[in-house]
């Protein structure tokens, strides 16, 4: 019903409310140059989201996997010889 408060986000706000007919199919098939519809974003701005999530990709990728990824190893490949004692150490001591 329409007093309910519908996000701009949310995509069920593009839906037909319940209960109204849908008119009959039309006679002619959509021409290739009709405006697109209201349901598909402009050409424009889906190639911005999909830089926009290309490029938090790549943050993801450079700022926080490669950077854990290398410190786990370096602490498996010979870290682990010189930091487990101490932490043995200071643990027994607590």
């Amino acid at each position: 019903h329409e007093s309910l408060v519908r996000s701009p986000m949310c995509l069920a706000a593009r839906l037909r409310p319940a209960g109204k007919a849908v008119s009959a199919a039309p006679s002619a098939a959509p021409s290739a140059a009709a405006a697109p519809s209201a349901a598909a974003p402009p050409p424009r701005r889906h190639s911005l989201e999909r830089a926009f999530g290309v490029l938090l990709s790549v943050n993801f990728l450079v700022f926080w996997a490669v950077p854990i990824f290398g410190m786990g190893q370096a602490y498996h490949l010979g870290l682990k010889h010189v930091l487990r004692p101490l932490y043995d150490r200071l643990h027994r001591s607590a």
